[in-house]
């Protein structure tokens, strides 16, 4: 196995559904009120905690952003933080808690991960780099891009097998199925070994059981993570009937298995591997 043969494979399996920043702009109603995340409290920030030097010369650069959780978190232990995301939404957001905050080492930025363009951001040379439950990073081309601005520790982070009887049901309406992410963590994987570094592998596990109304399912599920269209009217209004019939006494109980993955790696722990020469009798 070596990099092309990733590669190959990567660009031959199935894509994810595309959702575009008209999805996420709708998205960040979930996420608006959510406060920064906090060290000591939030397994990811602990992992980094752990792994990653963080002080005042870090510099540092989340991927996908949304509305700031964890480039906000951060900026309290480290230097300059710059966050993207494509949905306006999304940043504005973002900027309206940095704002509120008196945070002044944090920028924020609209721009797409995943499109082609040569401005001061992939000049710059980070110490922590994350793309923590994004589409951005899901190709070689865009991981590839991930590597070119690190200069320390990087991390990836996706929803792996999660179940969620609500989504699920929502799903079954639409002809949908949640994403498969353990076929995109194995190439990121293989790609990340066959190109000299040593991926390790960290684990987040919660399980969910409560009672929601039928408006709270429908905030969070008719968006949900594989929810890649917008609703209009009739569609919408299928959805809302859907979970009125499943409600009782005007509560739906809500059960879900979530686990996260995060690949994290160091690019300066890289190895170069040369191929042996084959011997001839």
């Amino acid at each position: 196995m070596d990099i092309d043969d990733v590669v190959r494979r990567w660009k031959n399996s199935d894509p994810p559904p595309s959702a575009g920043p008209e999805i996420w702009d709708r998205k960040s109603v979930l996420f608006g009120d959510m406060p920064p995340a906090e060290f000591g409290k939030d397994d990811f920030l602990d992992l980094i905690g752990r792994t990653c030097e963080l002080n005042r010369d870090t510099r540092v650069l989340d991927i996908g952003c949304g509305t700031g959780r964890y480039s906000l978190a951060l900026a309290e232990k480290t230097g300059d933080v710059a966050g993207l995301d494509f949905s306006g939404e999304m940043i504005s957001k973002a900027v309206s808690k940095r704002d509120s905050a008196g945070i002044k080492n944090v920028s924020f930025y609209v721009d797409d991960w995943t499109k082609d363009r040569d401005d001061d951001i992939l000049k710059e040379k980070y110490d922590l780099v994350f793309a923590r439950y994004t589409p951005a990073v899901d190709s070689p081309k865009s991981l590839e891009k991930m590597l070119s601005v690190s200069r320390g520790m990087c991390y990836i982070t996706m929803h792996f097998g999660n179940r969620n009887n609500i989504d699920e049901s929502i799903g079954e309406l639409f002809g949908e199925r949640p994403l498969d992410r353990m076929e995109r963590s194995a190439l990121i994987t293989e790609y990340l070994w066959c190109a000299g570094y040593e991926p390790q592998l960290y684990y987040e596990d919660r399980i969910l059981d409560r009672l929601i109304t039928p408006e709270e399912a429908f905030r969070k599920h008719s968006m949900g993570h594989f929810r890649s269209r917008v609703l209009n009217e009739r569609t919408e209004q299928m959805v809302r009937d859907h979970l009125q019939s499943i409600s009782v006494d005007g509560m739906i109980r809500e059960k879900a298995s979530e686990r996260s993955l995060t690949i994290y790696w160091d690019v300066r722990e890289k190895k170069v591997f040369s191929r042996p020469e084959s011997n001839s009798l």
